[in-house]
């Protein structure tokens, strides 16, 4: 279940985080908020772009100006705690409005990165076009020729997506994480091409420094 934690910062003379205050590890840069500042915190939108708009909606410090660009009002502080993706067809603008806001305000806005997120850095690698898919399967108990048996897919890169995808626990069509094909949905949404190809590849690209925008 998504938190939106929201606290008011109290700071003393000597810069230290009054009882109602908040205060950033010291292993951290430091950053100090003025008396009158406010922080929010959401985390674990997983995807789901509605609930994400709604609390973008209750938020008292995040303004979603024209064309969904989200801003921070004046003394307004942002944290997200991580895990945007997997459970919903939002993950792709979900991601770019942080990102967004990040480079727009780049010191009162935090972005942590969640194991959600953090286990698709993986497909920068193992999905580069030099490598035969499944090339990571020594790191884990479920091989992926045991994925092609059970599945009756072929081997290739969209197999070898999937098959990556299984090993987050994302990809399971039994259970409510399909992110495969939320992220099918997604990329109609948007007006993207929608096949088992292009879905695979949006993976890879939304990773690749050098990849197309998907």
């Amino acid at each position: 279940v998504g938190v939106s934690a929201i606290a008011d910062a109290g700071w003393n003379d000597e810069g230290q985080a009054s009882s109602s205050g908040v205060r950033v590890s010291d292993k951290a840069p430091r950053r100090t908020l003025a008396p009158g500042d406010r922080l929010e915190f959401i985390t674990d939108v997983e995807g789901n772009l509605r609930y994400f708009e709604l609390l973008v909606d209750r938020s008292e410090v995040l303004i979603c100006g024209r064309g969904g660009e989200l801003s921070l009002r004046d003394g307004g502080w942002f944290v997200f705690g991580g895990d945007v993706c997997d459970r919903g067809p939002g993950d792709i603008r979900i991601t770019k409005a942080l990102v967004s806001l990040k480079r727009r305000f780049p010191e009162r806005t935090i972005l942590l990165q969640g194991n959600r997120d953090a286990s698709k850095i993986r497909f920068g690698s193992e999905m580069d076009p030099s490598e035969e898919p499944g090339m990571g399967d020594q790191h884990f108990e479920y091989k992926y020729a045991a994925y092609l048996h059970g599945t009756g897919s072929e081997r290739g890169r969209v197999s070898g997506c999937r098959w990556m995808l299984s090993t987050m626990g994302c990809d399971s069509c039994g259970s409510r994480t399909n992110t495969f094909e939320s992220r099918r949905v997604e990329l109609q949404e948007l007006g993207h091409a929608s096949d088992d190809a292009s879905v695979a590849e949006s993976f890879y690209e939304a990773v690749n420094p050098h990849g197309a925008d998907p």
